[in-house]
């Protein structure tokens, strides 16, 4: 069954009270304890699926977690999709449908018309106009979460809207907490770590904002609301690939979008230098967890050094050397000190001759649990 398309707001059957319930900009790392959550949780259970029409969107956590909670308590809504292409709105649809595991006779679907609006719109300015749409277009607004200093404060102050808020699920805004907290001091490191990797390659990882490979969104929000913790940190990340002996491919940038996998062959202590978080990616370069392999056995099933050099020297390159290739350094920064090896495509980790793999884990304390999920040792970095 397609979905339902609604290209003119004004077209939608106002047959039920639409509701917007709005959250400004959170942490990429909610969980089921955080105000916020709880209270959208509570305030999408009051909605009487006869009665209401939940207006949702996607791109966000704060609109998507609405998509699912709407779904899962089968609260008809209305999708507002931030796009201009027309050509992709019903193959955007039917995605989200799938990911999100909707019942399609709950789901109805709208999209900007292209005609009044530039083509080439920014996601910013779109998003702006969607967050408009939709205190525009409800009926009853559910503001829960709300930056004062934010955007969807200044709408929300606009004499027209007030008559329409509900405030009985607000709760103070908190703001973002996204940066996990380490303690990386080297002279910390447990001597014995330093020596047992030094003969290996490591695919340090980090947490991660979305649902895993082959993971659908539905259940990526799922545990979200279930989790005490955001269930998506890095060692969650190393525990699901112990648990499925399996490392998945990237093509990140990596020039030419290969898939690989990458490693680094830097010492511990280098490595340490290189956890560094970035503000624009909202993430670390990588945190202190990972899955270390032997650079023997390594070489033997195709994990290969890089080659770093300038972009210019990538066209020269073989094509079967092409995901080999990293640029030295840009204006961003020197990536040579990553050292990095890459194997292409996904590797099953179960194929690794007994004794050569091992998990690095950031705390001596956790251990025990990565125990549930691999025989293979685990080398705590810290005590």
């Amino acid at each position: 069954m397609n979905p339902h398309l609604v290209k003119s707001l004004s077209s939608f059957p106002r047959d039920t009270e639409l509701v917007a319930i709005l959250n400004s900009h959170q942490s990429k790392r909610p969980c089921r304890t955080d105000p916020w959550v709880d209270s959208t949780l509570r305030a999408i259970q009051s909605l009487e699926s006869n009665h209401h029409t939940l207006l949702s969107s996607i791109g966000l956590n704060t609109w998507e977690l609405l998509v699912h909670l709407a779904g899962k308590n089968k609260v008809p809504q209305l999708i507002l999709l931030p796009t201009l292409d027309e050509t992709q709105v019903a193959e955007i649809a039917a995605r989200v449908i799938r990911d999100f595991e909707l019942k399609v006779e709950f789901t109805s679907f709208a999209y900007p018309s292209a005609n009044d609006h530039d083509c080439n719109e920014s996601s910013v300015k779109l998003n702006r106009l969607r967050d408009q749409a939709v205190i525009s277009l409800a009926d009853r607004i559910i503001p829960v979460s709300i930056d004062p200093k934010g955007k969807l404060s200044v709408l929300l102050a606009e004499d027209e809207h007030k008559p329409k808020l509900d405030s009985s699920y607000l709760t103070p805004y908190q703001g973002g907490k996204d940066k996990p907290v380490y303690s990386l001091e080297k002279q910390l490191l447990i001597p014995e770590t330093i020596a047992a990797l030094d003969e290996c390659i490591v695919h340090w990882t980090r947490s991660c904002y979305h649902p895993y490979p082959g993971e659908s969104a539905a259940a990526f929000y799922q545990k979200i609301v279930e989790s005490c913790a955001y269930p998506h940190s890095a060692l969650d990340t190393l525990k699901r690939i112990a648990d499925q002996n399996h490392l998945h491919a990237s093509n990140r940038f990596i020039r030419g979008g290969f898939n690989v996998v990458s490693f680094s062959a830097s010492r511990v202590t280098e490595a340490i230098d290189l956890m560094r978080w970035r503000r624009r990616y909202v993430y670390f370069n990588f945190e202190p967890y990972g899955v270390a392999i032997e650079k023997s056995i390594a070489r033997r099933i195709g994990i290969k050094p890089v080659v770093y050099s300038d972009k210019c020297d990538y066209d020269m390159l073989d094509e079967r050397d092409r995901p080999y290739f990293q640029t030295a350094s840009s204006d961003v920064a020197d990536w040579t000190p990553e050292a990095e090896w890459r194997y292409s495509g996904n590797l099953d980790l179960s194929t690794l001759p007994d004794g050569s793999l091992s998990y690095v884990v950031y705390k001596s304390t956790e251990i025990r649990e990565m125990r549930s999920f691999t025989n293979c040792p685990v080398i705590p970095l810290f005590l």
